[in-house]
């Protein structure tokens, strides 16, 4: 995987067998929720193994204009080996956990569109690995396998595709009755042979048994035996009749406060936050954060949208604050610190400290991006936080560098040889205070890096980052709890 590739924070490691048990984890977490869904596993398959220079962004034509790098959406040049070993290796886990759909990917494998692969969806996927449930398109994915629609819906149902997604009319002229007219036409004319729209519709009806939205029956009258079985029961804390339910069941409705961005809830994920925060570099021994005067700064510190990232609210994500419920980094510190001071990078550079033990906080990453937007010819950080840091740490200052990003962004020798310690907080969402909470010693550091950290962007690539890597793959520093 290219870490400048804008989907690299949707995957959870460059390592096929933390992908897979994490994968896994989730699948078992939204099917086993009490509430009907279909965990979807994607995209199939070596979306994250492009090589630079072959992606190109299209959504069908639909969508805004973007500068790619050359990386989402390309083809992954690769032998069937390396294939099978790294990039459907990750699958294995969460399809034995019972994943009931799969999204095929917009990327290519060798110059053959995955949609449109036989080989891919049929033979691995559906008969070598014995996947039942059905598998999606991606978003008008299907009007990239040809110029012709028509062709396009034969050439990607035959490859083994159940589902078609597309803008359904609300762009362009596709609306449904088009795509059901181009379906009908297939079969007629033999292009899709009808076997293969029973099979599709057959794998549908097997999820909905399976999420207990139908039921089916052998036999008839009172003695009927069922054929599928209704929901896995809720994970719980503990067993027996005191077990706590982790997931709330359908009642009350998914949208009510007591559900949904409960206080229960919330206080999950910032024990999240707190335990996927990694400390890369700690050289005094500063952290857990004691007294002294306590500066903050950097484009992340006090911006929800930073945190959050792409695919919140909408879908390249949102800037700065107000969309949502949530608590900034700022916050969450200025709450543990009430005497803490917040100023902009720009006026960072004059600050000199006033008190002793000076600890300056520089919080800074990446704005939020999707897809192509997020491909980048440069891990580079800001480079107005950069400066910042260099110059607080050339005043006096203990500088704390805290990464929100979806992903390791290079740090140059001139500025890690200046900061006192290196925090990755990643994407932490609403909950700032997880990082609060690790910073101040509340909850001691304990995250592993699950990519290798690069030295430089030559090392952007994971085949290239294993061999001399900044940070190891596994690297992570513990502190203690202050009691």
């Amino acid at each position: 995987m290219d870490l400048r590739w804008g989907r690299t924070f949707e995957s959870f490691s460059e390592d096929p067998r933390i992908a897979g048990e994490l994968s896994a984890a989730e699948v078992r977490g939204i099917q086993r929720c009490g509430f009907p869904m279909a965990a979807c596993v994607k995209h199939w398959v070596a979306d994250g193994g492009t090589s630079s220079g072959t992606g190109k962004f299209d959504m069908g034509g639909i969508g805004k204009s973007v500068q790619a790098h050359g990386l989402d959406q390309g083809d992954a040049l690769l032998d069937e080996a390396e294939l099978r070993r790294t990039h459907i290796a990750p699958y294995l886990a969460p399809l034995a956990a019972g994943a009931l759909s799969v999204m095929a990917s917009y990327s290519s494998v060798n110059s053959v569109k995955c949609h449109s692969s036989g080989w891919l969806i049929n033979e691995l996927l559906k008969k070598e690995l014995g996947f039942e449930g059905v598998v999606v398109s991606d978003y008008n994915a299907v009007q990239q396998v040809d110029a012709s629609f028509d062709a396009a819906l034969a050439k990607v149902l035959n490859a083994g595709v159940d589902i078609i997604m597309t803008a359904g009319g609300i762009f362009g002229d596709l609306c449904f009755r088009k795509q059901l007219a181009a379906m009908e036409l297939a079969v007629e004319t033999g292009a899709v042979p009808m076997e293969r729209i029973d099979d599709a519709v057959r794998r549908v009806l097997r999820v909905k048994i399976k999420m207990g939205l139908m039921q089916a029956a052998e036999g008839e009258g009172r003695g009927a035996r069922r054929l599928f079985c209704t929901p896995e029961p809720p994970l719980a804390e503990g067993e027996g009749r005191g077990a706590r339910r982790l997931f709330c069941t359908p009642e009350p409705p998914l949208g009510d406060p007591s559900c949904v961005g409960s206080a229960e809830h919330r206080a999950v994920a910032r024990r999240a936050v707190a335990k996927s925060c990694v400390l890369l570099k700690d050289a005094a021994g500063l952290l857990p954060l004691a007294g002294g005067e306590l500066l903050v700064t950097g484009a992340a510190a006090h911006d929800l949208g930073y945190q959050c990232g792409g695919w919140t609210l909408e879908w390249q994500g949102f800037r700065g604050n107000g969309r949502t419920a949530g608590t900034t980094l700022w916050e969450a510190i200025r709450a543990v610190r009430p005497d803490a001071t917040l100023v902009g990078s720009r006026a960072a550079h004059a600050r000199k400290p006033a008190l002793t033990s000076p600890v300056a906080l520089v919080l800074t990453g990446e704005p939020p991006y999707a897809e192509g937007f997020g491909d980048v010819a440069s891990l580079a950080l800001p480079t107005a936080d950069a400066e910042a840091a260099i110059a607080l740490a050339e005043a006096g200052w203990s500088v704390v560098l805290v990464l929100v990003s979806g992903r390791p962004l290079v740090l140059p020798p001139r500025l890690l040889g200046k900061l006192t310690a290196v925090v990755a907080a990643w994407l932490p969402g609403t909950e700032g205070g997880g990082l609060a909470d690790v910073l101040f010693g509340k909850l001691g550091f304990s995250g592993k890096l699950s990519f290798s950290w690069p030295r430089d962007d030559g090392q952007a690539r994971a085949t290239l980052r294993a061999r001399d890597p900044l940070f190891p793959l596994g690297h992570g520093l513990d502190t203690q709890p202050h009691v």
